[in-house]
């Protein structure tokens, strides 16, 4: 009896050990963000992906954020018929204490300019999470991942 009692009191105290797991994250510098990204979701106030609806010549594009402020696009994969990229330049600056990237982004596969400031909701060294209120498209928050290649 005495073994059963300590077999279950061993098990119950290694059942109740957790390991805490601590939050994923990378300190937000110029040089921490570098790297190339694609679009993974960009989602409305109401947690809808509009990028679930985007055509697939734009979902497979990549946004290289270089050193010096440039952000390098390129049309990848798939490329989008009657919608040429360019010719403006792109470009990316960390701003507010590394709380907001501003991206001026003309030369993309997207109708319109990509142009404001976004603040950083998070960054784990792969994904980067920017949100805009107003949006691009509504007047609500909008949310962008980027996620690194």
């Amino acid at each position: 009896m005495k073994k059963i009692l300590i077999a279950t009191v061993m098990l119950a105290a290694f059942v109740s050990c957790k390991k805490s797991t601590p939050k994923s994250s990378c300190a937000v510098t110029e040089t921490s963000i570098l790297g190339t990204y694609k679009i993974e979701s960009y989602k409305d106030a109401s947690n809808t992906d509009l990028f679930a609806s985007f055509p697939a010549c734009q979902k497979d594009d990549t946004y290289q954020f270089a050193a010096s402020g440039v952000v390098n696009f390129a049309d990848a994969g798939e490329v989008c018929q009657g919608v040429p990229p360019g010719p403006g330049s792109n470009s990316w600056m960390l701003m507010s204490n590394n709380t907001v990237i501003s991206l001026d982004i003309q030369n993309s596969n997207f109708s319109s300019a990509v142009v404001g400031d976004l603040n950083v909701e998070s960054f784990d060294c792969t994904r980067l999470v920017l949100s805009k209120t107003p949006g691009f498209n509504t007047n609500g928050k909008e949310t962008i991942t980027f996620v690194k290649q």
